[in-house]
């Protein structure tokens, strides 16, 4: 029988290959599985989906560090998933690690990838509640969760030094190409789409004439604007891929942690926070394109952007207290 200690030490590697194995095996009987006349096969195709994805992503995070997949930041999961011992009185089988969409958006703030897979790992997830609580899903939301599932092995795999051949197998990988062909297929056709109701738009507003189309594009261009950031919120211009003018991009602001220089005294100006926005949508208020999250790299756009720093950072104050505090606390103790 397997000891509390061996199992403990050997962790940290055996829960990233349990993961990987976890995630090919059921991608694998997805995929083999999700057109079967039998809805019930069809539903448990759904839900090893879902397994498949949950387990592909946590296992890039054990990867990366397996200390990630700790819920709220447990302690007794991180010295587990550290190989260190846990809490007194409590074992492996006491760890609480995250769930799949938390797992989906630790990763992405851990690793940068050039494709979105938001949407998709979503559609994956949903597929996958609606087989286990309902038991109800048609055959083409079924397909749309496995062409998903696809897209995330594809995205993913990278992160792990691996290709999708390895993933799906000799066998298999030609399905998964396929469908991952049709998904990339589709997402030109939706920007072609949205490509040509812009042009159409263009040319309605320069049927006025030169000069008016001018005056129009000059108060409508974003071309030379400032950043607009408030709060998590942020806008950036970027030049449109249809018309040539400014446009937005759109999306939230991710904060990296409060940095310090070392050789500078501790002083406000010594700090700073990194800041990067992740592109959710892509507006131009001349052509009117309107592009969201997924189409953003058909277009030759950025899902993320390096932002200023934050040279004020509203952290600095309480670092600032708790480090005056712990100055008066050394100079009491005569330090």
């Amino acid at each position: 029988m397997t000891s509390q200690a061996s199992v403990l030490a050997s962790l940290p590697e055996q829960l990233f290959e349990a993961l990987r194995r976890a995630a090919i095996t059921e991608a694998r009987h997805a995929l083999e599985t999700y057109t079967d006349n039998d809805p019930v096969i069809r539903l448990r195709a759904a839900m090893s989906a879902g397994s498949s994805v949950e387990a592909l992503l946590k296992a890039v995070l054990a990867h990366t560090l397996p200390a990630l997949l700790a819920e709220k930041g447990d302690v007794h999961t991180q010295l587990m998933l550290s190989g260190l011992p846990g809490v007194k009185g409590k074992s492996y089988i006491d760890c609480r690690t995250i769930g799949g969409l938390e797992a989906s958006r630790t990763l992405k703030a851990a690793h940068s990838i050039p494709v979105p897979i938001d949407e998709d790992v979503q559609h994956v997830f949903g597929a996958r509640n609606a087989a286990t609580h309902l038991a109800i899903l048609t055959k083409t939301d079924l397909a749309r969760a496995i062409r998903s599932l696809v897209v995330v092995v594809e995205a993913v795999m990278p992160l792990l030094n691996e290709t999708s051949q390895e993933f799906w197998g000799p066998s298999l990988h030609p399905h998964a190409q396929v469908l991952q062909q049709q998904v990339v297929d589709q997402r030109a056709l939706l920007f072609e789409e949205a490509r040509s109701v812009a042009l159409v738009r263009l040319s309605k507003l320069q049927i006025a004439g030169d000069e008016a189309f001018q005056a129009m594009t000059d108060v409508l261009d974003a071309e030379g604007a400032s950043d607009e950031l408030e709060g998590d919120f942020a806008r950036v211009v970027r030049r449109c891929p249809v018309c040539d003018r400014g446009g937005w991009l759109s999306g939230y602001v991710e904060r990296g942690d409060l940095q310090h220089e070392p050789e500078d005294d501790y002083t406000a100006e010594a700090f700073w926070v990194e800041r990067v926005m992740q592109v959710e949508s892509f507006h131009c208020e001349i052509c009117g394109l309107d592009l969201r999250r997924e189409l953003l790299p058909v277009a030759g756009l950025p899902l993320s952007l390096d932002l200023e720093p934050d040279f004020d950072p509203p952290e600095l104050l309480e670092d600032m207290e708790d480090y005056w505090a712990q100055q008066e606390l050394d100079r009491i103790r005569g330090k």
